[in-house]
């Protein structure tokens, strides 16, 4: 009775509160044997799964649970309700693996999550074979499935969802060839990895390791981080993602780094870039200023950690520009910071700043010859770069409309760029 009290309430919670849309309903087989592999990300991946199958296909599914999930009470009950095979994942378990063959012979559905944890990052990460070897040893398929948006609703170690809704792809039930070739195996991987990529759009064009060393997987978590700032301040019109989510995801996982890292001067730099960029993106002008003065508050912590981090000067810089006078912002200041930051590390988006700044504080000959050696002397590393260049020829044809644009100066944007 109360077994089924929890799944009812699952269905009807993640049905009618986060879930957005089900496509592809249709793959689902009429019935099993089968294995589901879905990406996973958040503490709801259970919940979507089971009630897609539940609700839809009015189906029960069991789910690969690792065994530390076994070790109290109430989380022991609470799995056992949900229907779960315990898997002891720092060993090759072999009866786990046995447990799963023989469900699947009696015609069950099994939810295998290839990735083996939940993404501390929101990306795919490559998975492991073991839902192909369940696979092959039961002759049975496998059924591709795209969890998209999980990671912004409850992402491992956060207690409290956002209510936002997620989209959930399934795609056509994968069979495989029984074959002696061990080649084979890491064929299949590929070939399932990357349709659970395409279906829960991860946009990355590359798969990668998750890191199981501490240091290495700080570093992951930090790399991500980064691209998802730069992705939010592009904002492009097509992005899928608003530029405000992607900070949040940054601030989430600059935190989870803060826990074991306390200070990391890259941890906290990003996430004073997220915050100040929701700020920056706001149309209350109380929130805006409270969140850039939180921002500017974790950023002088990010500065004292790391005094030789250009990018640190720079960010304090574009603070200084966009605060009002009254709360303390100060051109003057901020042109300051960037020659600091220019001292450091000569890029082209400091150069950039440097020379607005220059602009603002009446001194356009100045910035003339700072947009010149943008465009002239440093090198176009990215398409943002050789965007940032094409921007400083406007901008000193703006300054000196005299000014004679020579084809080499406008071969100078793109110089370098791997992509041409």
């Amino acid at each position: 009775m109360i077994e089924r009290l929890i799944k009812s309430l699952i269905v009807f919670i993640s049905k009618n509160f986060f879930i957005k849309q089900v496509f592809g309903i249709e793959n689902l087989p009429k019935k099993g044997p089968y294995i589901i592999v879905p990406n996973h990300s958040s503490y709801f991946d259970h919940f979507f799964i089971f009630t897609v199958v539940n609700y839809y296909m009015k189906q029960q599914v069991l789910f690969l649970t690792k065994k530390e999930a076994f070790d109290t009470y109430l989380s022991r009950k609470w799995h056992m309700s949900m229907g779960t095979i315990p898997l002891n994942r720092d060993a090759t378990d072999i009866t786990a693996f046995k447990a799963v063959v023989s469900k699947l012979k009696e015609g069950e559905i099994i939810c295998i999550y290839p990735e083996g944890t939940r993404s501390p990052t929101g990306k795919i990460y490559q998975g492991k074979q073991g839902a192909i070897r369940m696979a092959l040893a039961a002759d049975v398929p496998i059924v591709p499935v795209g969890i998209e948006g999980a990671f912004d609703i409850l992402p491992r170690k956060k207690l409290l969802p956002s209510l936002r809704k997620a989209k959930i792809r399934i795609g056509e039930p994968i069979l495989l060839e029984r074959n002696r070739d061990k080649n084979k195996l890491d064929i299949y991987m590929k070939r399932v990895m990357n349709s659970i990529k395409s279906l829960s759009n991860d946009e990355d064009r590359f798969i990668r390791d998750l890191p199981s060393e501490e240091s290495l997987l700080v570093e992951e978590m930090l790399r991500v981080a980064y691209e998802w700032n730069e992705r939010g301040i592009r904002a492009y019109p097509k992005d899928s993602l608003s530029p405000n989510l992607l900070h949040k995801r940054v601030i989430y996982i600059c935190d989870q780094v803060l826990k074991v890292r306390p200070n990391h001067p890259i941890a906290l730099f990003e996430k004073s870039r997220a915050i100040g960029r929701i700020g920056l993106n706001s149309k209350m002008a109380p929130k805006k200023i409270f969140l850039l003065m939180k921002g500017r508050k974790i950023l002088e912590r990010s500065i004292i950690e790391n005094p030789t981090h250009a990018s640190n000067y720079y960010a304090l810089a574009v603070w200084y520009m966009e605060m009002p006078q009254f709360i303390g912002g100060s051109h003057e200041k901020a042109l300051e910071l960037y020659e600091k930051a220019n001292e450091l590390g000569k890029e082209v988006y400091i150069m950039m700043g440097y020379a607005k700044a220059l602009l603002n504080n009446g001194r356009p000959e100045q910035a003339k010859i700072a947009l010149l050696e943008l465009v002239s002397e440093l090198p176009t590393k990215t398409l943002v770069d050789a965007r940032r260049k094409v921007e400083a020829i406007a901008m000193v044809m703006r300054i000196d409309p005299e000014f004679q644009i020579e084809e080499k100066v406008i071969n100078k944007c793109f110089l370098n760029y791997q992509n041409g």
